[in-house]
């Protein structure tokens, strides 16, 4: 059995920006990337977790051989090639492979998935991993005040004064400043980027219209608590994280804020 690994679809409201936005960013943390998949790694090891989530359900499925798509600094593959695997690593791009720690974002989800289709056998599967849009629900931060009311409240069928009120009540609950419309009409804030994900609705969002079905949700990265509070109380916040990392927990479609998606062809 061939396995496809994408270790992160993340995507771009404005491509360009969020482009230099996120190679700024993975070069800050090139020197370090190597460090978030050791045992001793002193801050949270989510990457460490999705990592051996990812092996315990490669071992599960008998695999064989693995496409690791954004390879990157090549950690996971050697981890991979250890536990006995034939692996093989990619970057969509020249630049990607170039720029290497950087990182890969699917800049369009249904092709990549097109293209990988027609590299998987009929009984391989896909590891692709997705920022959780419902964690918003548990992080009471600004990610919160946009999923209410871009994706839950019809913002645009609200008068001008209840718009208004909404945005001062989520504001004020929440401790943030007010966000801004963008050229849309949708409320929004610049720092927030990358795309989220609904793990309840992502079959029909991206995976059926691609041919392929979800066979499994894999919840990580947990979160004890709302984010506020792990630089306040951060042996609390790590020690009881860690304890919550279950990837099938239901807690997990709201405490958890990544998931990765195991899905298989439609045949």
């Amino acid at each position: 059995m061939t396995n496809i690994m994408i270790k992160d679809s993340g995507n771009y409201m404005d491509l360009t920006e969020g482009k230099e936005k996120s190679k700024e960013y993975y070069d800050q943390v090139a020197q370090t990337y190597k460090q978030m998949y050791e045992e001793n790694y002193d801050k949270y090891p989510a990457n460490l977790i999705r990592l051996k989530l990812l092996i315990k359900k490669l071992k599960e499925t008998n695999t064989k051989t693995v496409l690791d798509v954004g390879c990157g600094t090549c950690t996971p593959m050697i981890r991979l090639l250890k536990e006995g695997f034939d692996v093989r690593g990619c970057d969509f791009s020249s630049e990607m492979i170039k720029i290497g720690r950087r990182g890969t974002h699917l800049v369009d989800e249904s092709k990549a998935l097109q293209n990988l289709k027609k590299r998987l056998n009929n009984n391989g599967r896909v590891f692709i991993e997705f920022r959780n849009e419902l964690f918003a629900l548990f992080s009471s931060n600004k990610y919160t005040i946009d999923l209410i009311l871009n994706k839950m409240i019809n913002f645009d069928s609200c008068t001008q004064e209840i718009q208004t009120d909404l945005i001062e009540f989520y504001s004020k609950m929440y401790g943030v400043e007010k966000p801004k419309k963008n050229q849309n009409g949708k409320i929004s804030y610049d720092e927030i980027l990358a795309r989220f994900r609904n793990p309840l609705t992502i079959q029909e969002d991206i995976f059926s219209k691609n041919g392929f079905v979800v066979k499994n949700i894999h919840f990580y990265h947990f979160h004890a608590l709302p984010p506020i509070f792990a630089e306040k109380y951060p042996k609390f916040f790590k020690d009881n994280s860690m304890q919550l990392e279950q990837p099938s927990d239901w807690r997990g479609n709201f405490m958890a804020s990544a998931f990765v998606v195991e899905a298989g062809l439609r045949i």
